[in-house]
């Protein structure tokens, strides 16, 4: 299955990329031995649980299945893929809170690395430089 898009949504915080990716980890897993992709019935199955699942988490979302075929040349089979294209939130921000994305940066909620990088060396550090004023 392909990945999620969210590139038209301008500001996500990093929890809201966590979060995005697990659901859609999450419907690539139990749809993975779907065996009958091409069925309507299945892909409107599909798109009723990922739009629904999507909207709990609060993300307003587009789903529409291309057709891709193997690269094995014995393999006449047709594959109906997903793909999500998060549209937007379902509450929509009114403004978008730097200080909280800057902490969630530094406490590493996306990539598991905690702290920040000094601009000098470009080594990771627990704790920014600080100031000292006298």
């Amino acid at each position: 299955m392909t990945e999620a898009v969210y590139d038209d949504i301008p500001d996500l915080y990093d929890h809201e990329l966590v979060t995005i990716r697990t659901v859609w980890g999450a419907l690539q897993r139990k749809y993975a031995s779907e065996t009958n992709m091409a069925s309507d019935e299945t892909q409107k199955r599909f798109i009723r649980e990922a739009k629904g699942v999507f909207a709990e988490n609060g993300f307003d979302v587009h789903v529409e299945f291309s057709v891709d075929v193997s690269d094995d040349p014995g393999d006449y089979n047709l594959y109906y893929i997903p793909k999500i294209s998060i549209r937007g939130r379902v509450d929509h921000l009114k403004e978008f809170d730097h200080d909280r994305q800057k902490h969630e940066i530094r406490s590493g909620i996306l990539d598991g690395k905690v702290g920040v990088i000094d601009p000098n060396t470009g080594e990771l550090k627990e704790d920014p430089k600080k100031k000292v004023i006298s």
